[in-house]
């Protein structure tokens, strides 16, 4: 609240932390849209995994580099950077990614009810697409906890090529439901693995956002009930969801594409770690949670190495990696 008074109510243009006296302002990349063209989160996200696969052909993010991804609204803690990377190193595992609902701005430094509590993400639920829904409340966690492949889009943490491995499906507009789990499969067929962050230094200024009506205005945006009824189609056919193609080649096409799934691990593996019957649209396979102490499941790293960011066709978004070799799940 303090914040929102200091900065106008969120009007960062009124000065403030964020306003004219941002100390490095000139280290900050804007990619502007109009309002009219706003499509939705994973639409613009879409843009921005754009805009990381050219600063990476540019020579100018590493695939080592750390990335970042979160919603609009956000606060940190001091040295929250310098934190979230000495958290990712303490998960010993190069294909990790930090990933929760994270807490309000207003606990900005408080030790939630003193056992430093922390949202873990492990269920889901139906809607018009699969549904991060209720979570659990990991308390005193030593270090990140494996997660079911349940990811968060307020907060993801992780070495940059696996950003540049699994962009956001930009042919998605008007999508909401649905852009996580989507991206949770693709990220763990790629062999990544989703960790709940064991402390908070990332926070969500979730009244301020969700008080004000103009934060949602992207849904009156550059889209049209055909262009989502083809969003749902592919993420439908990507996860065997329901809905999705039919036709068995065209669908098969659609998952070998740049914003189809990974070839490390299987649709049918994530079934069964996950929990989540994605081809039944229920939220379990066997009416029990992932939320516990989970097997971590092993896959065979590219032969190219974990830095090797595969090729696809500009124009059709076909694998250019073709024919694929033997460690492949496609092969």
């Amino acid at each position: 609240a303090e914040l929102r008074t200091e900065t106008g109510g969120g009007d960062t243009s009124k000065g403030g932390p964020a306003g004219d006296d941002c100390p490095h302002k000139d280290q900050v990349f804007i990619h502007p849209i109009h309002a009219k063209d706003a499509a939705g989160p994973t639409y613009a996200r879409g843009l921005l995994g754009q805009d990381i696969r050219q600063a990476y052909e540019e020579n100018t993010l590493s695939p080592q580099d750390f990335c970042m991804s979160t919603d609009s609204h956000m606060d940190f803690e001091p040295h929250w950077d310098e934190k979230m990377v000495e958290m990712w190193y303490m998960a010993q595992n190069e294909y990790a990614v930090l990933s929760t609902y994270v807490a309000n701005i207003d606990q900005l430094g408080v030790n939630l009810n003193g056992n430093h509590e922390v949202p873990h993400l492990c269920m889901v639920t139906f809607t018009s697409q699969v549904r991060t829904t209720a979570t659990k409340c990991a308390h005193n966690l030593p270090k990140p906890k494996l997660t079911n492949a349940v990811w968060g889009a307020g907060l993801s943490f992780s070495k940059c090529h696996a950003e540049l491995k699994v962009p956001v499906d930009p042919h998605t507009p008007g999508i909401f439901d649905g852009e996580e789990f989507n991206r949770a499969a693709r990220f763990w067929t790629y062999g990544y693995d989703i960790y709940t962050p064991h402390r908070v230094y990332v926070l969500h200024d979730y009244p301020g956002s969700q008080h004000n009506p103009k934060t949602m205005g992207w849904g009156h945006g550059g889209f049209s009930p055909a262009d989502l009824k083809h969003a749902y189609y592919r993420l439908n056919t990507v996860l065997d969801i329901p809905g999705g193609e039919t036709d068995v080649d065209k669908a098969l096409k659609l998952k070998r594409s740049k914003y189809g799934l990974g070839d490390r691990r299987s649709l049918d593996q994530l079934i069964q770690f996950s929990g989540v019957d994605l081809r039944h649209k229920k939220a379990t396979i066997d009416g029990k949670n992932r939320c516990g102490n989970l097997q971590w499941v092993p896959f065979i790293e590219n032969p190219k190495g974990v830095n090797y960011i595969p090729k696809f066709d500009d124009a059709t978004e076909d694998p250019l990696d073709v024919p694929y070799e033997k460690s492949s799940v496609w092969y």
